[in-house]
């Protein structure tokens, strides 16, 4: 038996767009970040601040057979982006946490009573704990001075847990997010980030719609992308004056 989501996807008569998602059907549209030009940004601000090793923790999972999350792809895209940016990322730097023990403390904060409660970011990650445990043991002090994280709850996680092993954010290393969510802003650190738009990826989804309506679905206005914000707060240290106060 199909499921209701599968069954309207057979719809014809109405254009579809996914909105941060994507179809190998070309009947269905695509609205979504366009989260490379945030991590251009982001690599480029990150080099101009004497940063040239870094770090990716990442959420992976498997999608649905008949429809691609954008995010899903977005840690592989983010290496791959890295890499091709010239900064030094080797695979011993990289995590790769599994969405059913990234996304537990999410879970959590739904079932809630305080929609103002933080500390469900803090819960124990303890697969993550354990990653970056071993990541440790295994560079000692050969280890990346910024981390990027594909989305701001992992970020703010990873703040928690560098505290806890007696680093600090920005001082021992820089932490970088993804998304620009609320919390990010108000995180005890507020997180440098690569906001993405979804406002505006919702109103160019009712557009394409109306595209696509009227005018029909081809390769030309079949995918639409906004670009993402690079948003600048207080997670990433500037390494030039560390290295000019040394020379003095």
């Amino acid at each position: 038996m199909k499921r209701p989501l599968e069954l309207i996807l057979r719809e014809t008569y109405l254009p579809q767009i996914f909105v941060s998602g994507c179809s190998d059907d070309p009947r269905i549209g695509t609205a979504c970040c366009d989260i490379e030009s945030g991590l251009l940004a982001m690599t480029s601000y990150l080099k101009e601040r004497g940063h040239s090793r870094i770090g990716v923790i990442g959420d992976v999972f498997d999608p649905p057979a008949f429809f691609r999350y954008t995010y899903s792809m977005r840690t592989d895209r983010g290496i791959r982006c890295i890499r091709k940016a010239g900064m030094e990322l080797r695979d011993e730097w990289i995590l790769k946490i599994p969405m059913e023990f990234s996304s537990r403390p999410i879970l959590d904060r739904r079932i809630s009573r305080d929609p103002n409660r933080f500390d469900w970011l803090f819960q124990e990650n303890e697969f993550m704990a354990r990653q970056l445990d071993a990541m440790f043991r295994k560079c000692g002090n050969d280890l990346p001075t910024v981390f990027w994280c594909s989305n701001d709850f992992l970020a703010i996680r990873l703040c928690h847990l560098l505290n806890e092993r007696g680093f600090h954010v920005p001082e021992d290393f820089s932490v970088v997010g993804t998304d620009g969510n609320r919390e990010s802003e108000f995180a005890e650190v507020p997180l440098t980030t690569i906001g993405v738009p979804m406002y505006e990826i919702g109103r160019l989804a009712i557009d394409m719609a109306l595209d696509h309506f009227f005018n029909g679905v081809s390769e030309k206005n079949r995918i639409g992308k906004i670009p993402a914000m690079f948003m600048v707060r207080n997670s990433v240290r500037d390494l030039r004056a560390a290295h000019s106060y040394i020379a003095h």
